[in-house]
Formats: structure tokens, sequence, C-alpha cells
């Protein structure tokens, strides 16, 4: 999870290297090391220790439905704030890959101000053991730095995932840069939907921006969105009881293992002054 005030000075970042070709990652690769992190849900240190990603990484059954939303969403980078130990990162080049949309025109953006830090460069090590360097950047720096940055760049993204910081104004800051970055019909995931902050994010975004909650259906080339909601032996909201009507009457339906996708339906046209009731 990204922390406010720790980021590095410049980019210890992965980018494309001069024989694109020989960079690009096989699916076998990035299977192997999403086996590994996922069977031991441990990385490997440098210095030999062994340390557990319990705590950050996302757990299997959610990375799997990012797999599969990142495959079914349309052309355009993927911009992920977070990355820890890039167990997520990995589904989501896989779910790119296999849709035929991981390449030097639709890279992946990665971004975690704690990545060499407190992950000890873990997300970065594994980038490069899937072979992933060439189209995988991962940024050691805060999202609220660099969105605008990939923004001025032009980047356009047919998929977001958001899941650094977990209060509602880093939210709100991060999804207003991404929103930017999205064309319609283009798909924003949340993760930890049993958190308050992330709950009333939702519900204000559904109410105030051109957004619908979508389930991702369908396995491999025929993964798609629908507008129903999902059957879940485990939304992963907590007490539903507790939170916003809001987020009970229209979200919670399409919340499956505490992950929300929400797709762009429309650019934001509202007045200047307008503001819609999202907790009701």
């Amino acid at each position: 999870m990204s922390t406010p005030g720790q980021t590095s000075e410049h980019y210890p970042t992965i980018a494309p290297s001069a024989n694109f070709a020989n960079a690009l990652a096989s699916r076998e690769g990035v299977t192997r090391v999403i086996d590994a992190l996922s069977a031991e849900r441990s990385a490997e240190m440098p210095d030999g220790r062994v340390r557990s990603i319990d705590q950050f990484a996302v757990p299997g059954d959610a990375a799997a439905i990012l797999e599969r939303a990142a495959r079914a969403a349309p052309d355009g980078c993927v911009v992920e704030t977070g990355c820890a130990s890039a167990l997520s990162t990995l589904h989501i080049c896989r779910g790119r890959m296999d849709a035929g949309r991981l390449d030097a025109a639709n890279l992946v953006h990665a971004m975690d101000p704690n990545q060499t830090r407190h992950f000890e460069s873990m997300g970065i090590r594994h980038v490069r053991r899937a072979g992933l360097e060439g189209v995988c950047r991962v940024h050691d720096r805060a999202a609220h730095e660099v969105l605008p940055e990939l923004l001025a760049a032009g980047t356009r993204a047919g998929f977001a995932f958001i899941d650094g910081m977990h209060q509602m104004d880093y939210v709100m800051l991060e999804a207003f840069y991404i929103d930017r970055m999205l064309g319609v019909g283009s798909v924003l995931a949340i993760h930890d939907l049993w958190m308050p902050a992330l709950q009333h994010f939702a519900c204000f975004w559904v109410a105030n921006r051109g957004y619908e909650p979508v389930t991702v259906c369908g396995e491999g080339s025929t993964a798609s969105f629908q507008t129903q909601g999902c059957e879940s032996p485990n939304r992963g909201v907590g007490d539903p009881g507790t939170a916003p009507a809001f987020f009970r009457r229209r979200l919670l339906e399409h919340v499956d293992r505490s992950v929300l996708l929400l797709q762009k339906t429309g650019e934001d046209g509202r007045a200047w002054d307008e503001f819609r009731e999202y907790l009701l």
C-alpha cells in the first residue's frame, strides 16, 4: 500500500528494453512466478530471507477476478496504484497478454512509493523474473505524483486497479486522474470493499460520475462484462448492515471477494455546482 510522504527522488522504473521483442514474456514464464507466489504466499529476498506476502498481496480468488476483468477490458494501457509483491500486477499482465493487449502501445503502469523502501523491491524482482520488464513499468513513487505525469504524456487506459492508500481522499484523487485516462467502456477495479472509505468512495463515484457497477462473466476469450449482479459465496464487505444504504441498494450485489468493477459509461457532464446524494 502507498504511504504519503514516502517517495523516492527518481524513477527506479522498469522501462521497455532496447531489444523489445526479446523482452516480451511468455505466458508460461508469468504463470511460473504467479504459481510460486500463490503456493508459498511468500517471497525470497536477495539475502536469502523468506518474507510472507499474506498481509499485503491480493488473495488468489480476488486476483483471478482482476485477471478476467483485465482480459475483457478494451485496448489501452493499465494503471495500477499499489504494487507490493506485484502478484496482482502479474495476474493483470497475464489477462492482458491473453487478450493480445500487452505490448509497447499497451503498457502496464504500477506505482508504489514503498516498493524499494518497505517491500525491498520484491515487486520489481517478480516482474523481471516473469520477463515482463518490456511491458510493465514499476514506478517507485506515489500515485499522486505519477498519475498527472501519465495523463500529461497522453496515456490512454483500458483498465485500472486502485489498491494503494485506502483513505477516501487518496482514492478519490487517484480516481480523478485515472478517469481522465479511461475511455468510455473501460473498467476501474477497486479492492477491499469491506472498508468504509472504499464503500463511500464507490457510492460517490457511481452517484456522481458516469460509471456503473458490472461483473465479469465467462472464462478465457468469452469473458465479458454484464450489468447484472453476481452470485458470490464471499462478498468480502464485512457486515452489510453497516454499509451506506446506497451501497447496499446499488453496489452490494456486484461485489465478489471484496472486488468491485466499475465500467465507465460516459464522460463527466455535471454542472459546475452539481452534487448528487450518495449515501441514501
